[in-house]
């Protein structure tokens, strides 16, 4: 009997493509070992999402897109094991709280681009135990003055890029400060640097600030990021950097500073990217480079200075000068 009950347990839930998908066109259904893979686009999808939670279905991906959903009620997807969720290119303005029940110590990465949430969905993220990728890209989330990620340890890769967010309280990312890895804070709204909301970040490994309306990065406004090594700073309006700014970041191999609007690099500005392998100072307003301007340098690769105003005074060592 023990024997029995062993061999049944793997049956508990589906980890292939039932017959309901033979029967309709709005869901494609692709087997994998480790579950299905079902992509549904259209307003139909919800509907046959209905009729999957009725299967105990295992699913590895499932993908919700333009089916016109506004709201997620709870226990959306109940009965259903999903491990990565894309509910993209809707209307969602709304996620109850229990909206993502059952999944807590499943659900690995869940994307929610291109929808109308106003706010980071904090109550129906908390304790999210699996979860390690969120993506809340191109929504219309403003500022973030409060601690919105909580509960969520496994948590390493936040997207949101494309919002609406000009501040950010030195405390919103308190409960992932420890793990997370990646973030993108891409075409946000943003005039300062968010110093306090990503100091001690110590496992940040890449952080993406490209186009907001950054002027200056100031002194330790890099606090303690010792595992950071890309940094993308490229279209803002950055006219200054502090020569002691990246002092903290021993690990930085990528700076991305192109669309900026720097005019000089004063002599020794640079020692501070000592461990930099790819530089980029294109299209700024850089009149003016000698042999000192890139002195300690030792570790760079790649050095753009594409679509600037520049004299060399004095070749610098490592520039190739055809003849």
């Amino acid at each position: 009997m023990r024997w029995l009950t062993f061999f049944l347990l793997p049956c508990a839930s589906l980890t292939y493509c039932p017959e309901l998908f033979k029967n309709q066109t709005a869901c494609s259904c692709f087997d994998n070992l480790d579950g299905s893979v079902v992509r549904c686009s259209g307003q139909e999808g919800p509907m046959v999402v209905e009729q999957m939670k009725k299967l105990y279905f295992e699913i590895r991906e499932l993908t919700l897109e333009n089916a016109n959903i506004v709201e997620i009620g709870p226990r959306a997807f109940k009965n259903l094991r999903i491990k990565r969720l894309i509910l993209d290119r809707n209307r969602i303005k709304a996620i109850h709280k229990d909206a993502l029940r059952g999944l807590e110590n499943i659900l690995q990465e869940l994307s929610l681009a291109q929808n109308k949430l106003t706010e980071v969905p904090s109550d129906a993220l908390s304790g999210m135990r699996a979860l390690s990728v969120l993506s809340l890209k191109c929504n219309k989330i403003s500022n973030l003055t409060r601690p919105v990620f909580r509960n969520l340890n496994s948590l390493i890769d936040i997207n949101l890029s494309c919002n609406e967010v000009c501040e950010l309280s030195s405390d919103v990312f308190d409960g992932v400060r420890n793990n997370l890895q990646n973030l993108i804070l891409d075409v946000n709204c943003l005039r300062a640097f968010p110093a306090g909301a990503v100091k001690n970040m110590d496992a940040l490994i890449a952080l993406h600030l490209k186009g907001n309306k950054i002027s200056i990065i100031g002194n330790e406004d890099l606090s303690n990021l010792t595992s950071l090594a890309m940094l993308s700073l490229s279209n803002n309006n950055i006219s200054f950097i502090h020569p002691s700014a990246l002092q903290n970041t021993p690990n930085l191999r990528y700076l991305y500073l192109a669309g900026n609007n720097i005019h000089s690099l004063p002599t020794g500005a640079m020692t501070q990217f000592k461990q930099a392998q790819v530089l980029d100072l294109a299209f700024n307003h850089l009149a003016e480079i000698n042999e000192e301007t890139f002195a300690g340098l030792e570790s760079l690769q790649h050095l753009n200075l594409e679509s600037n105003n520049i004299h060399v005074s004095k070749v610098p060592h490592f520039f190739s000068v055809p003849a």
